[in-house]
């Protein structure tokens, strides 16, 4: 449970971390393809919290035996079930959608236009 909360940890901070917006200094123009990876990292922050609410709610089921907070942690671990495909849709629709304006600015920078 110590290492999958520090893989959270982890996680979180380099997905807070990532710059996502392309660069330009008046005649360049670069195209910040790690928007990519922060849109893979979203979901995976997402997965390991749930893995921890579970725990906790495990924990706290079987073994130190709190009825209340065991039914807390047995409801956000359903809300966060019930969030997890929707999430996983909208990121794959950011995901298309990037990419496809990507591939419209790298071919306006092939023709020698910048980006407005």
């Amino acid at each position: 449970m110590i290492i999958v909360s520090l893989l959270f940890l982890g996680t979180l901070i380099l997905t807070v971390s990532i710059d996502t917006r392309d660069k330009s200094n008046g005649e360049t123009f670069y195209l910040n393809w790690q928007k990519y990876l922060k849109l893979f990292l979203i979901p995976m922050v997402y997965l390991l919290f749930m893995f921890l609410i579970g725990g906790m709610y495990s924990i706290m089921t079987n073994y130190l035996l709190f009825d209340n907070a065991s039914q807390v942690f047995n409801f956000v671990n359903t809300l966060l079930w019930s969030f997890l495909y929707p999430l996983l849709i909208m990121m794959v629709l950011i995901g298309f959608i990037n990419f496809i304006n990507d591939k419209k600015l790298y071919k306006n920078m092939e023709r020698g236009l910048l980006p407005r």
